[in-house]
């Protein structure tokens, strides 16, 4: 298989998933927190090497996959025709297919049209996972995001026309400190016009690298404190009308839970509650600078 640095970075609920890809880096790689493709050009697979993966998998003994996550740091964005023959391609070779999984970026969603979102569902693209991160835009415009509030809601809204299922990532603590109550009821309002199958939940963490470094070195953006990061939670959980699965056990999360909401918020509002009684800053934020990747 022709897998790349980099090529392994897939949502929690995807480990299990055969991968295909059809990618390296990310096509905006522009993001002020990221560090997981800087200095890395984007570039489509070349063919010759995407159908001899297809091969390779479909002669696999390890697994027989009914889905297949295709890698790169937003696969969505690849020209229609080459994911047309990717996916015709992975369904010829493997007839148990009937999933394909990818990340997308909001601004991939909108340059393809109606008809090329109804044709993706139609060949089988859902559970795409989605960086919207936050519905504040101006934290979204200060980590490049490249996208606002009101496009997340407008282009959620033509998947859901479409028939694609999605997945969004919340980034807790990109606006900074002081302004967490900000950004979790800018976010509620935007994700709960939308409808997210599961919302997967990550904590803003400095990584060597990072363009964010020289904004906090300057003043230009002062971090979240690690107890506020889990108030940031508390309230994001407790606020949240949108019926889905948090997804909040990656290992950046100092208080990491999974749960269905609304069925069991209560229990998951009363473990952060215990979680921020007890919260040891320094501990916690000893924690975060010795995390090497997420």
């Amino acid at each position: 298989m022709h897998y790349s640095e980099g090529a392994y970075w897939r949502p929690l609920f995807e480990q299990t998933e055969a991968m295909l890809q059809v990618a390296q880096g990310c096509s905006h790689n522009k993001c002020r927190f990221c560090t997981m493709f800087k200095g890395s050009a984007f570039t489509i697979s070349p063919e010759d090497e995407v159908r001899a993966d297809i091969m390779e998998l479909a002669q696999s003994s390890w697994k027989d996959p009914d889905r297949v996550f295709l890698t790169g740091g937003n696969a969505f964005c690849l020209p229609m025709q080459r994911l047309r023959e990717t996916i015709e391609g992975i369904r010829a070779s493997m007839p148990k297919v009937h999933t394909i999984g990818c990340f997308a970026r909001i601004e991939d969603v909108g340059r393809k049209s109606d008809e090329e979102l109804r044709e993706l569902a139609r060949l089988g693209v859902s559970d795409i996972s989605i960086g919207a991160e936050s519905g504040l835009d101006d934290a979204l415009t200060f980590m490049r995001k490249g996208h606002t509030a009101a496009d997340i809601i407008e282009q959620c809204g033509r998947l859901d026309e479409a028939g694609i299922t999605y997945d969004l990532f919340y980034l807790a603590g990109i606006a900074g400190a002081g302004r967490y109550e900000e950004n979790v009821r800018a976010t509620v309002e935007t994700f709960g016009k939308t409808s997210p199958k599961r919302i997967m939940i990550h904590t803003l963490t400095l990584f060597p690298g990072s363009p964010l470094k020289e904004a906090i070195e300057n003043g230009a953006f002062v971090p979240s404190s690690e107890t506020d990061i889990l108030r940031e939670l508390r309230l994001f959980v407790e606020l949240m009308q949108n019926e889905t699965f948090l997804l909040g056990a990656h290992i950046g999360n100092t208080a990491p839970f999974n749960a269905l909401v609304p069925q069991q918020r209560e229990q998951v509002l009363e473990y952060l509650d215990a979680r921020i009684a007890n919260a040891d800053e320094e501990r916690l934020a000893h924690f975060r600078s010795h995390l090497k990747s997420m």
